[in-house]
């Protein structure tokens, strides 16, 4: 489990939303931001 907690009012609650809207209606960033969490990984010098 991965959780987030933030304050109403802070700027990332929008934006994890816009993400997630953005996920939901664009086919193409939606594969896009799959490949980058499946790769994340694998990356050399990254955690």
């Amino acid at each position: 489990m991965h959780v987030h907690v933030y304050e109403p009012s802070d700027r990332a609650v929008d934006d994890y939303l816009d993400l997630g809207g953005r996920l939901r209606i664009d086919e193409s960033d939606r594969a896009r931001y799959a490949a980058t969490k499946r790769d994340w990984p694998g990356r050399p010098g990254l955690t």
